[in-house]
């Protein structure tokens, strides 16, 4: 097993399920924690699900999610668990 590290800014978590309505856009489920990957703008923040490193995340209305806390954001998520930064 790899120990890559992801880079993000915050993690999150889905307020409410999200179906996509464009290719660059990802689905969530209500409850899923989520990884900030970009704040592309006010409406639209780039995900990647958390822990799943096979799929390259996408674009979710940032309505449709909130902050867990934190002090999640000082850490860097591996294919392992989380480490401090």
């Amino acid at each position: 097993m790899s120990d890559e590290q992801e880079e993000y800014i915050a993690v999150l978590k889905a307020s409410y399920d999200y179906v996509p309505q464009s290719e660059d856009e990802i689905e969530i489920k209500e409850d899923q924690l989520l990884l900030l990957v970009e704040k592309t703008d006010d409406d639209w923040w780039k995900v990647k699900p958390m822990g799943v490193s096979d799929i390259q995340g996408g674009l979710v209305p940032s309505a449709y999610v909130e902050s867990v806390s934190a002090c999640w954001t000082t850490a860097t998520w591996t294919r392992r668990g989380m480490r401090a930064k």
